[in-house]
């Protein structure tokens, strides 16, 4: 039998090579691979270099800024940087649209700035050049260029009858397809595997503490991927009745899947759940900081009720009486009124988010395109939930910055007001920000009805082809 599978795949590949899709395919990708690798690599070294240095920048300033007042200091805010890592180099993910540096500023929480999406035309969010970005939408069109005529070729030239003559059974066959398709799409776009691994090694970007559980999770899901559109195209190979009908329906079914269904999905989540305007969000967030959650406790109730508990737990009468700087108590406390409505509105924010994938997860069940996205970018650590992971370091860096800045001013300003003044002193209490990247577990669960998708579509794709085959027999 494996003498039988040989000589099928020996056959294929002469003739692939013959009618010079082979070769042509070959090309294409590694032109596109080589361009891929070493622009992605470029990406992430160009940032990595750009952000240590702007973080350089920041903590010399922030150590060097001389005499301030600390609510002042407050207000002049500083950056967080999100570093980006050698896997972001191979799939960008959502990283364009959730921006790459967060402002820490006193009273506000910011979300992340510097989005490329910003000044990307849709050619440019559809085509981005990643070596996942290939592997997602290149290599499936090359293994259904490479596939779809294995084996309607054999039906629609009656050479099949000959193979059967021959004592070659029908699961010969299709192991011998199945061998063909696979050796031959692993040729075509070894270009492309080779720029995902390169794109990584090349640059400078850091790295994961899981590092190894991303690659080789990767790997295995990108196997089933393409594994579910190589079976896909034998099922269409064998069910159509010529090589071209094959190929229409595979090309249909690659529209469907990469373009249509993903647009179709998040459209419909988006309407299902609708996440704000950002006019309106930060609108909700102002009434609230002002009038109260909910139209309770206005800000004017607030502070005459903190003024008069701070007056009762020092024993006084009066605020001059008072030991410490009641403006920087007082400040502080807006902040902590502030943080509450800010954990709320943005819960709320993100919790729209996940809605929005759960309600577009069932999509991926009509397209593998989708699933993969998913488990790209969650494994490379580019979709929302790394990025909400940095944006909590970020907020709760902040929220110790201006807490210490106030306590500084509440506690040592001895009735100067706003003509206190702290210096160097203050400013290396205040920690700098040093983010560690997620663990996998620290992100959420695995989606892995993404990856069941997966493997419902090989099975469908060897389910077509086998029930395909046997229509032959009966033919």
């Amino acid at each position: 039998m494996i003498r039988r599978i040989a000589a099928i795949v020996t056959t294929d590949f002469r003739e692939a090579w013959r009618d010079r899709r082979v070769p042509l395919l070959f090309a294409l990708c590694l032109l596109l691979a080589t361009i891929s690798a070493f622009t992605a690599a470029d990406r992430v070294t160009q940032y990595e270099a750009a952000r240590v240095q702007a973080e350089t920048t920041e903590q010399a300033t922030w150590v060097e800024q001389g005499e301030a007042n600390p609510h002042t200091v407050a207000h002049y805010g500083h950056y967080a940087f999100r570093p980006m890592t050698a896997l972001t180099g191979f799939d960008r993910g959502l990283t364009a649209s959730l921006g790459s540096a967060i402002w820490m500023e006193g009273h506000y929480q910011t979300p992340a700035k510097n989005r490329e999406a910003e000044t990307m035309v849709d050619a440019q969010r559809f085509a981005d050049l990643t070596p996942a970005w290939l592997l997602q939408i290149v290599a499936p069109l090359a293994i259904i260029l490479i596939g779809f005529p294995l084996l309607a070729r054999e039906r629609e030239t009656g050479l099949w009858r000959m193979l059967s003559a021959s004592g070659i059974g029908r699961g010969t066959l299709l192991a011998g397809k199945t061998a063909s398709i696979g050796l031959l799409s692993l040729f075509v776009i070894s270009p492309l595997i080779v720029a995902a691994f390169a794109a990584p090694l090349l640059s400078d970007g850091a790295a994961y503490a899981d590092q190894g559980v991303r690659v080789f999770g990767l790997a295995g899901t990108y196997l089933l991927y393409l594994a579910a559109f190589g079976a896909m195209t034998l099922g269409a190979s064998a069910l159509a009745t010529s090589s071209a009908r094959a190929l229409g329906i595979m090309l249909s079914i690659w529209i469907l899947a990469v373009v249509v269904v993903p647009r179709l999905a998040a459209n419909a989540a988006d309407l299902a759940a609708p996440a704000p305007e950002p006019a309106k969000f930060w609108q909700q967030v102002a009434e609230e900081r002002e009038n109260g959650v909910d139209g309770h406790n206005p800000r004017s109730e607030r502070s005459q009720e903190f003024r008069q508990k701070v007056l009762d737990e020092y024993g006084v009468e009066t605020v001059e009486e008072l030991p410490v700087n009641i403006v920087g108590l007082s400040m502080q406390a807006d902040e902590e009124f502030g943080n509450q409505i800010y954990d709320r509105q943005f819960g709320r924010l993100y919790g729209t988010y996940a809605e929005q994938r759960a309600l577009a997860r069932p999509a991926a069940f009509a397209s593998p395109t989708l699933a993969m996205r998913e488990l790209s970018a969650l494994l490379a650590g580019s979709d929302e939930r790394h990025h909400r992971h940095f944006a909590a370091a970020a907020e709760a860096h902040r929220r110790v910055t201006i807490r210490l800045l106030n306590e500084d001013f509440a506690y040592n300003s001895s009735g100067a007001g706003f003509g206190y003044m702290a210096d160097r002193e203050l400013w290396e209490q205040v920690p700098l920000f040093s983010y560690e990247l997620p663990r996998l577990r620290d992100v959420g669960n695995f989606p892995l009805g993404a990856l069941l998708a997966l493997v419902l579509w090989i099975v469908l794709g060897f389910a077509a082809a086998v029930f395909g085959i046997r229509r032959w027999s009966a033919a």
